[in-house]
Parts: C-alpha cells; sequence; structure tokens
C-alpha cells in the first residue's frame, strides 16, 4: 500500500500541469485540503490564512517524503519560496498545483 502510494505520488510529480489534481483523483485516493484555493489567493493572503496554508503546503510535503519519494533537503522557508514563485508566476493555477510543483522541484533536484 506505501508502495502503490508513493509510486502515485512520484508519478504525479511528474506532470504540474492543470489537470494534476485530476489525474490524483483519478488514481482512487483523494487530495484534503485547500484544492480550491487559487495560486492568486494565496498571493495576497495574510496572517492566519497565509500560515494555514503555508503549513497544508510543509505537511504535503512532508507526506510525499514520508512515503518514501527521494526529495532534495530542504528547510521550511525554502519550501514556501518555491510554492511562492510558483504562485506569482501562476496565479491562475490552483494553490495544490504549487504543492505539486514544489514537489517535482525537489525530486529533480534530489538526482
Amino acid at each position: 500500500m506505501r508502495r502503490t502510494l508513493a509510486l502515485v505520488i512520484a508519478s504525479l510529480g511528474l506532470f504540474v500541469q492543470a489537470n494534476s489534481i485530476r489525474a490524483a483523483q483519478s488514481e482512487q485516493w483523494m487530495l484534503y485540503g485547500p484544492i480550491a484555493v487559487s495560486c492568486g489567493t494565496f498571493t495576497v493572503s495574510t496572517g492566519g490564512r497565509r500560515n494555514e496554508l503555508e503549513w497544508w503546503l510543509l505537511g504535503f510535503v512532508s507526506g510525499v517524503g514520508n512515503a518514501g519519494v527521494q526529495l532534495r533537503g530542504a528547510d521550511s522557508e525554502g519550501i514556501k519560496r518555491l510554492a511562492a514563485r510558483h504562485c506569482r508566476e501562476r496565479p491562475q493555477d490552483r494553490f495544490a498545483e504549487a504543492a505539486f510543483a514544489v514537489v517535482a522541484e525537489l525530486r529533480t533536484t534530489a538526482r
């Protein structure tokens, strides 16, 4: 089960296009969290809402690593910066897509 989940997450991490979320749902697992929040909303968020989204992001990336996907070591601030950069460049994306992009970036540099 854990290996299957790791393979699904690894496969999805390679595809950071707009269909990332739909692909995850078609693989028979649910993506929980702020899946309807746009990157534009994240970019302008402050205070508690910003903290909530950043903590979700850190939990998502930690979960991927815990599932056995090889990721480059990065601190929390680095992970947040990667997501913020993605969201600045693609404000129409969903925030969950930024999380997939962060995982893809950390996977690419882990090799």
